[in-house]
């Protein structure tokens, strides 16, 4: 199995937000390391789109996009 080439780019969360909505490597000074989703609809950490408010967000310090997982069919 091929190892995979790739580098994550941490952003400032306070001048930098993700285009899009989906899930991303954030830290945060109080809880550490974590994978939460975010949500374009509320600009806002550990929150869904599909949700009505952002009542639980978390406020990050900083985030990284989450690399595409390197997927190989297996071959019978």
């Amino acid at each position: 199995m091929k190892k995979p080439d790739f580098a994550l780019e941490f952003h400032d969360a306070r001048t930098t937000r993700p285009e899009r909505s989906g899930p991303a490597l954030v830290c945060e000074s109080g809880y550490g390391w974590a994978v939460l989703n975010y949500s374009a609809r509320h600009d806002a950490f550990n929150a869904y789109d599909s949700c009505v408010g952002a009542e639980h967000a978390i406020p990050v310090d900083y985030w990284a996009a989450l690399p595409e997982i390197p997927y190989e069919k297996e071959e019978n």
